[in-house]
């Protein structure tokens, strides 16, 4: 598959993106999933994070959500500065952001928790645990201008969105993985299987990869093994977008 490294620039609509996996009225099968795996990893790792990065946000929020109940103070990073904006919108409560209501209560029922102030509890964290939208480059093998590192860092969907082929993949996941200190954490959520992906009418290639790449790649950037949790969940509802399953990962950084 031909790479073309300016599509997100030409192609790109985050209200298109946001009008087609998160306008449901109850939350898309994978991200239960995100969230269930979030919530069930975090118990069993039983620790508290001073600062975390969410790297590759896009436009969206619901995954920030899940972090914040563990984390002191979290950044979050994209490429492109029409999606933070997205994210400053909610951020800032104005008129017309995207309403988040039915993923972040998805977040929650995850956690066990649900009802009306449970989820105003849960915004008002978001909205004081994020502290910076910092632009980012996957494709630099330093991805933040300032060098920030973290001791947690989420992506979701970024790095085989921007890589096409295994190789790109690699070199990109080498990228974010530097992100994260020794002794820290990486999550990931990670499109399984599958070459492009539908957002409306526009196509986007991602590359083709599984748990047996992530297995075979993590430990040659400092994530043992046997300290790395992978979960395959299949039929998340799109195929016809051009994805069924999907892996998360929770991955310790040896110290």
């Amino acid at each position: 598959m031909q790479t073309d490294d300016q599509i997100y620039e030409r192609k790109w609509k985050p209200r298109d993106y946001l009008q087609q996996y998160y306008a449901d009225s109850t939350p898309a099968k994978d991200e239960r999933a995100n969230a269930q795996f979030m919530a069930q990893e975090m118990t069993r790792l039983g620790r508290r994070f001073s600062i975390a990065l969410e790297f590759g946000c896009g436009p969206t929020i619901h995954h920030a959500a899940s972090l914040v109940p563990y984390v002191d103070e979290l950044h979050m990073s994209d490429y492109l500065s029409e999606n933070l904006e997205q994210i400053r919108a909610w951020l800032d409560d104005r008129p017309g952001a995207h309403d988040w209501s039915v993923y972040l209560s998805g977040v929650l029922d995850a956690e066990g928790l649900r009802g009306t102030v449970a989820l105003a509890t849960r915004e008002r964290a978001i909205r004081r645990a994020v502290s910076a939208l910092k632009i980012a480059d996957i494709r630099r093998q330093r991805p933040l201008n300032d060098g920030s590192t973290y001791e947690l860092v989420a992506s979701y969907y970024c790095i085989e969105a921007v890589a096409t082929t295994r190789h790109e993949w690699a070199a990109y996941l080498g990228n974010v993985a530097r992100l994260v200190r020794p002794g820290g954490v990486m999550i990931l959520g990670v499109m399984r299987r599958g070459r492009a992906y539908m957002v409306l009418d526009q196509t986007f290639p991602f590359a083709y990869i599984d748990e047996a790449d992530l297995a075979d790649e993590l430990p040659r950037l400092g994530f043992p093994i046997e300290k790395t949790r992978i979960q395959v969940f299949d039929d998340v509802g799109w195929a016809d977008e051009g994805f069924n399953s999907i892996c998360c990962v929770c991955a310790a950084k040896v110290g």
